[in-house]
């Protein structure tokens, strides 16, 4: 399926250090565009809020709070779902990051 969306930037990234992180918003849909016998029941739409800290030079922490609204079995769904990520750069070409993530679904 294709999909569509926008991205919105809610607070700009700073320079240095900050408890308030850098935020934006990312909506989007699925359309069901796809062969009949693999695309989505129809359109799926889904919400990201992006989340980052600079923690110390080289060193940064986000986190992403997802919710979608899925077709399964012809009703819908809501999927939560939320990341943490803390990412180091090793070289001025190289990182590391350890992520953990979890979710939920509800009817």
């Amino acid at each position: 399926d294709a999909g569509i969306g926008v991205k919105v930037g809610l607070l700009p990234e700073r320079e240095g250090r900050h408890l308030v992180p850098t935020m934006g918003l990312i909506v989007t849909t699925s359309l069901p565009t796809g062969a009949r016998a693999f695309r989505g029941a129809g359109l799926t739409p889904e919400a990201k809020l992006a989340l980052g800290w600079s923690l110390a030079e080289k060193w940064g922490l986000s986190s992403n709070l997802n919710v979608a609204r899925p077709s399964v079995g012809g009703a819908r769904i809501v999927e939560y779902v939320g990341s943490l990520s803390l990412a180091h750069e090793v070289a001025e070409r190289v990182g590391a990051y350890a992520e953990t993530y979890g979710g939920r679904t509800s009817r």
